[in-house]
Formats: structure tokens, sequence, C-alpha cells
């Protein structure tokens, strides 16, 4: 495996399903690899994923990266919020200043067959700047402009329906600058 650090590989899971973007090999320690998947366009936020050796199988390429089939996780997932570098991590997180104005969107979602709910609100900067947060029930509050807000809205959105939610309710506040927000209902 110690060939592999650093490498960009491709991941697939044992019911051959594939993770939707490639995950790096950081590190290897006590036979035990750390792959990490930065956040980006095919997750709203980074995570670490722990699996021991004996539990990987390497599928060689004849050319390029090889690709990783996860056997089975070692403990769980590692929320690393919006970095998109390893080393990322190290470094303290600081929040954005950011002044919190009206509610422009939001939108609920309930697990059919649960009472799980989650709720996905996005706020406007008070003073009228190109600036929003966007603050689901469960995870990471992010922030950014119109189109980045837009953007993790629907990763966030994605993810829920992934993991079995449905759309059960929405309202929009309108604001200042365009949100390309769509929702499914």
């Amino acid at each position: 495996m110690e060939q592999y650090l650093r490498t960009k590989v491709q991941v697939v899971n044992a019911n051959d399903s594939q993770w939707p973007g490639a995950a790096e090999i950081v590190e290897i320690k006590n036979e035990v690899v750390t792959l990490f998947t930065p956040a980006g366009l095919s997750s709203s936020s980074a995570s670490a994923i722990h699996v021991q050796c004996e539990d990987l199988e390497i599928i060689d390429a004849p050319a390029g990266s090889p690709t990783l089939k996860v056997l089975k996780r070692y403990g769980t997932a590692l929320n690393l919020g919006q970095i998109k570098e390893w080393e990322e991590r190290l470094q303290p997180s600081t929040a954005p200043l950011f002044s919190k104005g009206p509610n422009v969107f939001n939108v609920e979602y309930t697990k059919p067959g649960s009472s799980e709910r989650r709720r996905l609100d996005v706020f406007e900067s008070a003073d009228g700047q190109n600036s929003y947060m966007l603050v689901p029930s469960a995870g990471e509050v992010l922030y950014g402009d119109n189109v980045a807000i837009s953007r993790q809205f629907m990763l966030v959105q994605l993810e829920l329906e992934i993991q079995g939610f449905r759309q059960s309710g929405s309202g929009s506040g309108g604001g200042k600058h365009p949100l390309y927000i769509k929702t499914r209902s």
C-alpha cells in the first residue's frame, strides 16, 4: 500500500457501488489506510474514511491510478467540513463574519416511515451584500455568495435524498441576489 500513498484513486464499496469522486490515500498507520475525499462538486463536505488493509482490495488499472474496493470500513467517517486539501484539517477553523439578515429560502424534509426531519434555511446578509448563510438542521453552516450557496444547497439536498428524505414543504422570502435553487416534491 505504501507505493500508493498520496495517490488519488477511484473507490468502490463491497456492493460495487462507486464513490462519487476520487479519494486520496493520505495515511497508512498500523495497517489502517485513511482515504480523504475533499469538499467540492461531488460532496458538500470533506471526509476521511479509515479502512484496515486486510479489508481493501486493490484493482490495478493498466494505465493510471488503481481502484480500491472497500470491503469493510474501520470506525466511522470523519467529517472535515469544507476543506479541499488534507493538510487543511490542521488549520484552525474560523467562521466568516456574517451579519444575519432575513431567511430567504427554506425547505423541510421528512423520512417516510420515520419521525426523522431535516431542514435547510438560507439567510441573506443583513447589509445587502451578495453573501448568504446555509444552515442545515444537521451538519455544518456554510457561507458564500448566491452561486456558491446554490451549489452547496443542491449538494446537501442530494445527500438528504440519498439518505431517504423527501421534501415536505418549502418557502421563499426572495433575496436581493438570485438563488439558483431547485427543489423536488
